[in-house]
């Protein structure tokens, strides 16, 4: 039983890690979103089709 509660307890943090990693990537993509929006490039790409 204790050797399952530890293997839990990594299980946890590793998944807190990824969600943190996951979070700051999001803030940095929202900041870069926010400095390019209103980027004259960007509005010509979003016209365009691929």
């Amino acid at each position: 039983m204790k050797i399952r509660l530890e293997r839990v307890k990594i299980d946890q943090s590793k998944i807190k890690q990824i969600r943190v990693n996951t979070n700051r990537v999001e803030e940095i993509n929202l900041k870069a979103e926010s400095v390019v929006k209103d980027s004259p490039i960007i509005e010509y790409l979003r016209t365009k089709t691929f």
